[in-house]
């Protein structure tokens, strides 16, 4: 059966591959534009700067307004999509497809020998489709990219996805499979370097989502527009300035949630 969803997948991409002389609306990202340089005349070469951080590392703000922008930052950063289509295939192009081959089945297969869990041939099918959406949510997808994310599946342990489902009870979240909880770790970025776990994780994010309080994630949950409060909590985690030593900061979500649900309103 693994041979024959994996086959569907790259029929599939094959498929695509056809008709994208119809459709190649591929996602483009803008590019940041370099600000223009204003140097100093001579006589002002001296003087002392009035820019508050022109020097040193960043410091991380907890005044409102930043920290509703690192939450809705975070959101967008950590957004995971459902299952794959034929027209999200449309928009990959040749390279992209030929990057992605069989890596969403790849993928679900290795979760699913890490959980032990038995899904009928009907739900695999299903979690191959929705294994392929999560990758087309990191698009634009490069050979690295997916190797990367391949080797974050095979770096991920049950004893972890244990854990962090125990975690995301404690936020009201109504349970997940295993597998799920597998693959959602794999693809929130802030957790890997590269391929591989960033230091200190996945025990800080676990220690992060423990102390989550419901209230918090609730009224996420809602102000994004997802009946998920795994959704809403996960992009929470990735905000540095709502915690302190890995504890949730009720005080600083409270103070900046209204501003960050104005700027989610205006997207």
């Amino acid at each position: 059966m693994q041979r024959t969803i994996l086959f569907v997948i790259l029929v599939c991409l094959c498929y695509g591959s056809l008709a994208s002389s119809y459709s190649q609306t591929r996602r483009k990202q803008p590019s940041p534009q370099p600000k223009a340089s204003n140097p100093q005349p001579a006589e002002q070469v001296n003087k002392p700067s009035s820019t508050p951080h022109a020097q040193g590392p960043p410091v991380k703000s907890t005044s409102p307004d930043n920290v509703a922008q690192a939450m809705v930052k975070a959101l967008k950063d950590n957004h995971l999509v459902g299952g794959i289509g034929f027209m999200d295939l449309l928009q990959l192009n040749a390279d992209e497809k030929n990057a992605l081959g069989s890596a969403p089945g790849e993928a679900f297969f290795i979760s699913l020998e890490t959980t032990g869990e038995s899904l009928t041939d009907q739900q695999k099918l299903q979690g191959v489709m929705i294994w392929g959406g999560l990758f087309m949510s990191r698009r634009p997808l490069t050979p690295e990219k997916v190797a990367n994310y391949l080797s974050r599946f095979r770096a991920i342990d049950k004893t972890t996805v244990d854990k962090w489902r125990t975690a995301l009870s404690n936020s009201d979240e109504p349970g997940k499979s295993l597998s799920i909880m597998l693959s959602w770790l794999a693809f929130h970025d802030f957790l890997f370097e590269g391929g591989q776990w960033k230091k200190g994780q996945p025990d800080k994010a676990i220690a992060r989502l423990s102390s989550l309080t419901k209230d918090a994630v609730s009224r996420w949950k809602v102000a994004v527009g997802k009946d998920d409060e795994a959704y809403g909590a996960w992009s929470l985690l990735a905000v540095d300035s709502l915690f302190v030593n890995d504890t949730f900061q009720q005080a600083v979500f409270d103070a900046a949630f209204p501003i960050a649900q104005k700027l989610l309103s205006a997207r």
